[in-house]
């Protein structure tokens, strides 16, 4: 039986993969924010949430683009995106450390999943709301059918629980992943080259009706993380409390946990052999 990681050691690779990815986007000039729950974590504890374990970064759509191009062409780590593997299935991606292996339980296996630190694309959206609300809930109905698709077979169909459910799932295996997360891209950053007041984690985010505003991500301003310093939006309070509300207060101790279900642990010779026989050759977009 695999040893199965600790949560310090998960937290532990996670903290040199954002200094990592922190040096590449300072010698690049790309903008980069703390999201979600790590800048909360760094807020509230400056360092991780105790029980959190995965980082999240976010950053401007074309920041996002380039660099994922740049980590493409790095070996120290692993980038996963739908342009790069060919049995990754999110539409955001994930830098991952290599020397490690991660199965979540109830997805199809990525065969280079390990811990990983998750890159957001922050989008700029339309300045009308209704106009807005039309092209988040496009992408986001894009989105829901990929997560049947991600889904292993059997677990998807337990949740089938509903006439919408199951034409849903009908219509999703109508489409391959790859091209249901190439339109995703596609329309979600319609509004990439337009400046707009409003922007919005679209493919992923906290809730579907979490709009943010673009002045809270400007020039980013420095937090303490763990052992070193990061970059933060330009008004991480009025990010938090629009997303956590009354973020500085710990929930109940019954929810001081991660959410996320999967096995993980080091791997060992063999595992690394089989990587090593299975490059894998960038896909065309």
């Amino acid at each position: 039986m695999k040893k199965e990681l600790t949560l310090t050691e998960m937290q532990e690779i996670e903290q040199k993969m954002l200094k990592y990815l922190h040096d590449i986007c300072v010698a690049n000039h790309l903008t980069y924010y703390l999201y979600g729950g790590t800048l909360l974590g760094a807020i509230r504890h400056q360092g991780f949430i105790p029980w959190d374990d995965d980082l999240d970064i976010i950053l401007p759509r074309n920041d996002y683009d380039q660099l994922l191009k740049i980590l493409a062409q790095k070996t120290e780590y692993t980038l996963l995106s739908y342009e790069y593997v060919e049995d990754y299935y999110y539409p955001i991606a994930k830098l991952v450390d290599p020397s490690t292996k991660l199965k979540e339980f109830g997805m199809k296996e990525c065969s280079k999943m390990g811990v990983w630190v998750d890159l957001f694309p922050l989008d700029n959206t339309s300045n009308y709301a209704r106009v807005r609300w039309m092209h988040m809930a496009a992408v986001r109905k894009l989105v829901n059918f990929n997560r049947y698709l991600a889904a292993e077979e059997d677990n998807i169909k337990k949740q089938l629980n509903s006439t919408r459910k199951k034409l849903n799932y009908w219509l999703a295996k109508r489409f391959k992943s790859h091209t249901l997360i190439k339109l995703i891209h596609k329309l979600s950053s319609r509004y990439k080259n337009k400046k707009t007041d409003y922007k919005a984690d679209i493919i992923w985010g906290h809730r579907k009706d979490i709009v943010l505003e673009a002045k809270w991500f400007g020039d980013p301003v420095s937090v303490k993380f763990g052992d070193g310093y990061f970059n933060a939006p330009t008004d991480a309070h009025a990010f938090l409390t629009r997303v956590y509300g009354d973020y500085m207060k710990l929930p109940p101790e019954n929810k001081r946990h991660s959410e996320h279900m999967y096995s993980c642990w080091r791997k060992d010779l063999q595992e690394k052999e089989n990587d090593n026989n299975t490059a894998v050759n960038p896909k065309e977009k």
